[in-house]
């Protein structure tokens, strides 16, 4: 994304790829990274923009994650040309914010958990295993450590 207002990165963009201004691998990730925000924060936006992209997805797959690719143009055609994790699992993910999705989450987590293939995919599956199934943690501050902290840089003079 560059500019303001917001807009897909041309082809090519910084010489990374020539899918840039597509949604392919660096862009696989943001389904979970947006799910997350609603579980964890209630980020209303976020939810919003889960449900769109789950109820894209599915009617783009007939209702068969199995038929998820690794690779979409801005306007919804494939280029990809088979289903890897790192595609499917965000996409299963951010359809956890509606009861109605659960024949789709589950078909989804049936097809996610015997899934092996690469590091970056097989982590990347990991990770949205651990939040579909509730075990992804949200950090919690401990006011008392941290005032502690503070206190401890404060004495040694760290605040000026």
């Amino acid at each position: 994304v560059v500019k303001n207002p917001p807009q897909p990165a041309p082809k090519d963009f910084l010489n990374e790829s020539q899918y840039t201004n597509a949604y392919y691998y660096n862009a696989s990730r943001v389904p979970l990274r947006i799910v997350m925000d609603y579980a964890m924060y209630g980020e209303k936006r976020s939810k919003v923009i889960s449900d769109k992209v789950s109820s894209w997805i599915q009617n783009k797959t007939n209702g068969n994650p199995s038929k998820i690719v690794d690779g979409y143009q801005l306007n919804g055609s494939n280029i990809g040309s088979y289903p890897t994790a790192v595609f499917v699992s965000p996409f299963i993910a951010a359809s956890t914010t509606k009861s109605d999705n659960q024949k789709w989450v589950n078909s989804g987590w049936d097809w996610m958990k015997n899934k092996k293939e690469s590091y970056f995919s097989d982590s990347y599956n990991l990770l949205t295993m651990l939040f579909i199934t509730g075990n992804w943690w949200k950090p919690v501050p401990d006011d008392k450590k941290i005032e502690n902290l503070i206190n401890d840089e404060t004495q040694k003079g760290y605040d000026k």
